[in-house]
């Protein structure tokens, strides 16, 4: 009966811990890292009038945050926002009868709205995800390496993958890229011919651009810096940027009285353009970083990744350099299992040694701890005989409460008698 058990086991699914219902739903919404943040609120208020106009008897207040704010305790783009998602009481759904479903119901809808990608969540759940593994997604597949445009390519390929594995939700790619940057790149032949060196090109955009140190103001005790630049319109603007005029050396000897133009416009010295950039450089453990990560829904997290792994490594070629490493929740659960396969052990060594101690021989000893993994036996077919996973939690559960089916009694199946304090089934 144990073997029979212990093999039944082997086809259970495995996960970190159970999902938890928090009453509310996270949406992080991804858009176009070059968004503006005036942009990026009106976006947001799209998104939620339409699930407001949608779910009228599912949502009970929604809000958002976009951006970093003040208080820069967890700093974001104005391209990412987090929004909150308040549920009314269940009884009173008519679009789904459970989370995961109103989740998918409002992914739906919101699939059509252009220009942004969705990521569905639970508040807590999102923070301790982040906090615990450094992703908000329950799996993540980290692509190290040197050379960004190739770790980029691979994670896209990656995701190519993953998006063919059953049960994968709210696939995503780690925005690297996409940030306008102003370029500017130099004639040096020409700049030789003026007479200038490129710092002094560099020093005059730089100026007018970043804008440079003109002076001091001072208001009564307090004193502030006044800075000089190009007004905010003229900076943004090529063809601006392209006339801006560059002083020229003075000539000096015979050739200083020769009529000569003194300034000469920037385009004619470098070629000015705004390209597409990188957005961000993440690193983990001095190493350069591109993630690919997603939420499971409708299987468990341990089959998943195994099939994953699979597809993975059989269609994903490692360019030389590069190496991937998964985390996510499934990182939990492998650090779990580690630390469950010495602790297990050594727990059931210590009741066999308990047990010695107590019978004062091995024989009954042995006959009392047969116990321990034939109560096993009952919790893993209950979970057989239904669709369930095994979890850290509910593993812990298994071992304490074999005899009773490992299952804690719900609430309200207990009742309490408040006269004499006695708490009974």
């Amino acid at each position: 009966m144990v073997a029979l058990a212990g093999t039944a086991a082997l086809g259970l699914g495995s996960e970190f811990a159970p999902k938890l219902s928090e009453g509310a739903l996270a949406v992080q919404p991804a858009r176009i890292p070059s968004i503006g943040i005036t942009a990026s609120v009106e976006m947001q208020g799209t998104i939620e009038r339409v699930l407001k106009e949608k779910f009228p008897d599912e949502i009970d207040l929604i809000f958002a945050r976009t951006g970093t704010a003040e208080v820069a305790t967890d700093p974001m783009g104005p391209n990412v926002s987090d929004t909150y998602i308040m549920l009314t009481p269940r009884e009173r759904w008519t679009k789904a009868k459970t989370q995961a479903e109103l989740a998918e119901a409002m992914e739906k809808e919101l699939v059509h709205l252009p220009g942004q990608n969705f990521e569905f969540s639970q508040p807590i759940e999102l923070r301790f995800n982040e906090l615990i593994s450094g992703v908000r997604s329950d799996v993540a597949v980290k692509v190290f390496g040197d050379d960004l445009e190739s770790m980029k390519r691979k994670a896209d390929e990656i995701a190519k993958v993953l998006s063919t594995v059953e049960g994968v939700a709210d696939l995503k790619v780690e925005q690297t890229t996409g940030l306008p940057v102003l370029t500017m790149d130099v004639d040096r032949a020409a700049i030789g011919r003026y007479g200038l060196a490129v710092e002094d090109v560099q020093d005059i955009v730089s100026a007018a651009v970043g804008g440079a140190e003109a002076g001091q103001v001072y208001d009564g005790d307090r004193r502030f810096d006044l800075v000089v630049r190009m007004p905010e319109a003229l900076r943004g603007d090529v063809r601006s940027l392209e006339n801006l005029p560059i002083p020229l050396p003075e000539r000096s000897g015979n050739d200083a009285g020769l009529a000569r133009e003194r300034f000469v416009p920037l385009g004619a010295l470098a070629r000015v353009s705004i390209e597409e950039g990188p957005n961000q450089v993440s690193r983990e453990d001095g190493k350069r970083r591109v993630v690919v990560q997603c939420n499971v829904r409708g299987r468990d997290l341990g089959g998943f990744v195994a099939d994953a792994q699979r597809k993975i490594d059989a269609e994903v070629k490692r360019d030389p350099g590069t190496w991937l490493a998964w985390g996510g929740q499934f990182e939990n659960l492998i650090a779990a299992r580690a630390r469950l396969s010495l602790v297990v052990p050594i727990a059931l060594l210590l009741i066999l040694a308990l047990l010695y101690g107590t019978f004062r021989g091995i024989k009954n000893a042995l006959l009392i701890f047969t116990g321990v993994p034939l109560a096993l036996t009952g919790g893993i077919g209950a979970a057989r005989a239904r669709p369930a996973v095994l979890d850290l939690c509910g593993g812990r559960v298994h071992r304490a409460l074999g005899r009773r089916g490992a299952e804690w009694p719900r609430d309200d199946h207990v009742h309490r008698e408040p006269a004499s304090g006695r708490v009974g089934p």
